[in-house]
């Protein structure tokens, strides 16, 4: 299976999804295959690992394992541990590449490595020969298995991860989506998928809704229409969305390429997303004037500003009057960039609505 999106659930036999945690996929015959994309600066590592034994999510390993790493550095290398002794593949730098796909082939007990060379697109082994482990049994994963405090980074991300001979069938499960609120009109859901062969390769796209994150609602039927069908799960302010994917012949794949949710906006909510406004955008000058509006009195309205990296760069009350209300941000020190604004209103009852808009800053 193949699947180019971002998820926090793999589940199912073809072990589909991409995430920075290790999903219990067991790896049989056949090409594992990733693309890393490391996003600091340092050593930040990400790979494909295969382990015969995962100890915890902190990617313990007491039994034999490889691991294939690209790193921030553009270092691409192995770790291999067949007798209980970690060992270093020689690495290579690829320099100037900022991403690089990788790839385990396993043949019973046998492995080989290779990484796909940015300039000749050709598939460069990192050994000369295949090595033997001890064990067919091995566990499937994306991560980091080199400790922190060794003065390693984190988890790359991943824009996807594939094996093949393709699973007959798997489950991407996305992360709770924040709505803002609870929506009066159902919306639609769409989605691009290739290769998709009547009979044989299929996608399936389902939902399931929550007031709170906790208590879920079943899924849904599955929706018909790719280009856009109606949400038919019960409205509520957090959504999930899971995809199935599923083929009958082996060596074949569909591919999702993307899911959207459109939401029609809030209509009678505390705050809707078009009175959300900024004064310019992009801002040049100090102070940044982001206006919005009540549609009542709220009991509170929190903004919260954060960059590019998500990391908060402020958070604070703001008025809560009903109308036209202005919150001014000191972007006197800011880099030039994009910035996404939070604004949540809460009402009398403690019902939030929150709207995210970009501000960019161009000084």
């Amino acid at each position: 299976m193949h699947i180019n999106a971002d998820g926090n659930q793999a589940n199912g036999a073809a072990g589909i999804g991409v995430e920075s945690k290790p999903f219990p996929v067991t790896g049989g015959d056949g090409v594992y295959e990733t693309l890393v994309n490391p996003t600091a600066s340092g050593y930040q590592f990400g790979g494909l690992y295969m382990t015969g034994i995962l100890e915890d999510t902190a990617k313990s390993f007491s039994g034999n394992y490889v691991y294939l790493y690209f790193n921030s550095q553009g270092q691409v290398g192995a770790w291999i541990n067949m007798t209980g002794t970690a060992t270093q593949i020689n690495y290579t730098t690829l320099s100037g590449v900022g991403a690089c796909r990788l790839r385990i082939a396993k043949t019973g007990c046998n492995y080989s490595l290779s990484y796909l060379s940015p300039t000749a697109q050709v598939w460069v082994p990192l050994t000369s020969t295949s090595f033997a482990m001890s064990s067919t049994d091995m566990v499937v994963g994306l991560g980091n298995i080199i400790p922190p405090t060794n003065g390693y980074g984190g988890i790359s991300d991943y824009s996807y991860f594939r094996v093949t001979p393709y699973a007959e069938s798997g489950t991407w499960t996305s992360a709770a989506l924040d709505r803002g609120g609870v929506p009066v009109q159902a919306g639609t859901i769409s989605w691009q998928a290739d290769n998709i062969l009547a009979g044989v390769t299929s996608v399936s796209i389902t939902t399931r809704t929550s007031p709170d994150k906790v208590n879920w609602s079943a899924w849904s039927g599955a929706y018909s229409n790719p280009l856009g069908s109606a949400i038919t799960s019960p409205q509520a302010r957090y959504i999930q969305v899971q995809a199935m994917l599923s083929t009958t012949d082996t060596a074949r794949t569909p591919v999702l390429r993307s899911i959207r949710i459109d939401q029609p906006d809030f209509s009678g909510a505390l705050l809707a997303k078009e009175n959300v406004k900024f004064w310019d955008n992009p801002a040049r000058s100090s102070p940044a004037r982001i206006l919005y509006e009540l549609a009542q009195p709220a009991s509170r309205v929190h903004v919260r500003i954060s960059d590019a990296n998500d990391r908060v760069l402020l958070d604070e009350p703001a008025p809560a009057g009903q109308g036209q209300n202005e919150f001014d941000w000191d972007i006197h020190d800011k880099a030039n960039g994009v910035y996404l604004v939070k604004i949540t209103a809460q009402d009398g009852g403690g019902n939030e609505t929150s709207v995210v808009k970009g501000l960019a800053v161009l000084k």
